[in-house]
């Protein structure tokens, strides 16, 4: 949750860049970059400080003591590759901010390889390595987040973009400003969703081992389609941002509303999915039976959340490309915080719905988040916010 708010802080990056590039500003653009590295690596540093030796977290939200321990473990050694992980963000908003996306794809699709061997190689120790077993996945995420780190400065030092990067800007006060400014409310907004779902994840925990595991699956497979959609919304983010930085806000309407328009399609095709082939998608994670049969039950509710869940996503990008991120934070902590995990508790704790009534506040939150986040695009009170001052 943590790396999380301090990512979305780093998706201010996104905009502010877009919002220069199409007022053909491409120093600017530059200079935001380095500002967001700077950045990156004062928050990055944070989060691996936080995390080691962190087992008393998971004891004090009431984990079984095993899994206190070996969740300790995992992100003690996963928070090492935090610096990497928001800096590549950094460099990552520079491309979107560009409408650039292929350099990201191909090293995202590289180092997701790498992480499958590097998993292999150090959970069961193979080549000579020691089997450090949860751990070990801790670690080979970290180490294949330094990796991407690596990889993408080479197109950032391309012909195309080598003048824009160098020289080395210095961190700048009032810059950094701007982007805390402008990232608060998105990192905000980032983990007041993640902190329903974290918390969701301690509590399906107080109800035994059998439905954490179903939670972890379902929720595993219903992330897999939730990311498309985020990528759906750093799309209309830049294309929203790009028009305003233009100065033409009718082109912004009309991109958000067309990404709205393909993330509820997409995600209605994800529902059907999940609705006919739950328990394929279930075995292919080879549960035992009782947790297989728990995490059919909650594909089925997943799949009647997924256009909510597209919508919601796809409305806070085009919001945060058009400059109102406070509004999408707020809209996203009322839906999440006061609708969705009081219902969820009650019903899973109150009426005794276990992991169900959990998922199905989920649902509730989920889908308020989706009228509000997309009423508020399309009211278009962004339209009187103008560019974000991106100015020097």
């Amino acid at each position: 949750m943590l790396a999380i708010f301090c990512l979305g802080i780093i998706m201010a990056l996104d905009a502010m860049i877009a919002q220069s590039v199409g007022a053909a500003d491409t120093h600017r653009a530059g200079e935001l970059l380095w500002q967001g590295v700077w950045l990156s690596i004062a928050l990055g540093a944070l989060i691996t400080l936080v995390f080691q030796g962190s087992e008393w977290m998971f004891v004090a939200l009431q984990q079984e003591a095993e899994v206190a321990r070996q969740a300790a473990e995992y992100v003690g050694a996963r928070s090492v590759g935090a610096v990497a992980f928001l800096a590549f963000a950094s460099c990552r908003g520079f491309f979107n901010g560009h409408g650039d996306m292929r350099p990201v794809l191909v090293i995202a699709i590289g180092a997701n390889l790498v992480n499958a061997g590097a998993d292999w190689v150090l959970i069961y120790g193979h080549f000579g390595m020691p089997a450090m077993g949860i751990r070990g996945a801790g670690w080979a995420t970290a180490i294949v987040r330094w990796v991407m780190l690596a990889l993408v400065v080479g197109p950032m030092l391309g012909r195309r973009y080598r003048h824009i990067v160098i020289p080395v800007r210095r961190p700048k006060i009032p810059d950094l400003r701007q982007i805390l400014k402008v990232g608060m409310p998105i990192g905000g907004h980032q983990a007041a969703e993640m902190a329903v779902f974290s918390s969701i994840a301690v509590m399906s925990g107080w109800l035994g081992a059998v439905p954490q595991a179903a939670h972890q699956i379902a929720m595993t497979l219903a992330a897999l389609a939730y990311h498309v959609t985020v990528g759906i919304s750093i799309a209309a983010s830049v294309r929203v941002g790009q028009a305003i930085g233009r100065g033409d806000p009718d082109a912004a309407d009309l991109a958000g509303r067309v990404a709205l328009a393909v993330g509820a399609v997409f995600m209605a095709g994800c529902a059907i999915v999940f609705m006919s082939v739950p328990g394929p998608l279930s075995a292919a994670f080879s549960p035992p039976p009782e947790v297989h049969l728990i995490t059919v039950e909650l594909l089925w509710i997943a799949a009647i959340f997924q256009v909510s869940d597209g919508l919601q996503a796809v409305a806070g990008g085009a919001l945060r490309g058009a400059g109102d991120t406070r509004s999408s934070f707020v809209a996203n902590a009322v839906s999440h915080w006061l609708v969705g995990l009081p219902l969820g508790y009650w019903l899973a704790f109150g009426l005794g719905w276990g992991i169900d009534g959990l998922w199905w506040g989920v649902t509730a939150s989920l889908t308020v988040a989706a009228f509000l986040l997309s009423w508020l695009f399309i009211r278009g009170g962004w339209r009187s916010i103008g560019r974000i001052d991106v100015s020097a």
